[in-house]
């Protein structure tokens, strides 16, 4: 005996229910899959109109202290001189308000890094002698500084929010060298900070910083990088002394 017709239409409709779910599983494993959009950086040209000429950036052999100070934060843009003064000021979150903005804090992804070494800027570097009472001649002036030869460093905030990117004035980025085991280490030290009076630097979504680091050479050739806690610079071919890897 033949089953009623009703019986082959239910069965029909759950048949029909069951391939529509899976197909549609399928559809979004497919989507999981698809490589995302590339994000493409096209770095401005920077204008550098200083007139003193470079100086010789002459390489400690010892590790050096990590850190790069931002030139520029703000808007991406196609030219950008980085011989005026920009103000950072709109950027930066005294230490006393942090707690009531809660910008959050990046640590593993969202910025894209780039270390352009198609270009140069120079890049000012105070020295430790600073105006003191101890040296009258130097009371009511600036503090000296000289200009090393240095790669623009771009940073941008890949990401839909406002983020913190460091918690003062300068990015906790730390340069890294292949040793002669083929292995990245660091060669420079991170500087330790007292929180009293801080500011921190933030970054809206899609804008970026302009920073710099010194060409600087050794007797150890090598390829180096930008680490910014676990995200990575490209790489570029440089040269550094041995003893900047420090003790092992």
């Amino acid at each position: 005996m033949n089953p009623p017709t009703t019986v082959y239409r239910h069965l029909i409709s759950i048949c029909i229910l069951v391939l529509s779910v899976y197909t549609a599983a399928c559809d979004r494993a497919a989507d999981a899959v698809q490589p995302k959009e590339t994000f493409v950086f096209h770095p401005p040209h920077l204008v550098d109109s200083f007139e003193a000429p470079y100086t010789d950036c002459n390489a400690s052999k010892w590790m050096g202290y990590a850190g790069i100070r931002p030139l520029y934060i703000g808007p991406l843009a196609d030219t950008l001189d980085v011989t005026c003064r920009h103000t950072i000021d709109k950027y930066i979150t005294p230490n006393e308000i942090r707690s009531y903005v809660n910008y959050p804090t990046l640590e593993d992804s969202g910025l894209y890094i780039l270390v352009d070494t198609s270009q140069r800027v120079r890049y000012k570097i105070l020295l430790f002698n600073f105006p003191s009472r101890e040296n009258p001649d130097t009371v009511g002036t600036a503090p000296p500084f000289e200009l090393y030869e240095a790669y623009p460093v771009f940073i941008v905030n890949m990401l839909a929010d406002t983020i913190e990117i460091s918690p003062r004035h300068q990015l906790p980025t730390v340069l890294e060298a292949i040793d002669d085991q083929g292995k990245w280490r660091p060669i420079q030290k991170t500087l330790g900070y007292c929180g009293t009076g801080e500011v921190a630097l933030r970054l809206p979504a899609c804008e970026m910083v302009v920073a710099a680091i010194s060409v600087c050479s050794g007797d150890f050739p090598t390829q180096l990088r930008l680490r910014y806690h676990n995200m990575y610079s490209n790489s570029w071919h440089g040269s550094i002394y041995r003893e900047q890897f420090g003790k092992k």
